[in-house]
């Protein structure tokens, strides 16, 4: 399919489908135009490019917050078992650690069973 006949096929889809049905009926000429002549797959490229990099960045940040909660619990907890010499498990409850979440913690603790 060319270029020309697949921008009017997206605008005709668009039009019968509602989606800014008004707009393209209006455009229908200067849309396709544009379609054809003004695509420029530099400019396509590197806005793909932004985009994926955006959501690395972000998922970098959620990934990264998420290991720096987890070391801040990690070094609360043995803060507090040496501080108030309680196991793993009493340092947990003191800080309000939700059983749930207590398990991943469990191995990771130096001398989890030892009482400071």
């Amino acid at each position: 399919m060319k270029a020309e006949e697949a921008v009017r096929q997206a605008v005709d889809e668009c039009i019968s489908e509602g989606i800014l049905a008004e707009f393209f009926k209006e455009n229908r000429e200067e849309i396709v135009e544009m379609g054809i002549y003004e695509f420029n797959q530099e400019v396509y490229d590197e806005v793909l490019r932004e985009d994926g990099e955006a959501i690395g960045l972000e998922k970098g940040i959620e990934i990264g917050r998420s290991q720096g909660i987890e070391i801040g619990t990690l070094t609360a907890i043995e803060n507090v078992m040496s501080a108030l010499k309680l196991t793993i498990e009493q340092a947990m409850d003191v800080l309000k650690i939700p059983k749930a979440e207590q398990v991943k913690y469990l191995g990771k603790v130096k001398g989890k069973e030892e009482i400071y």
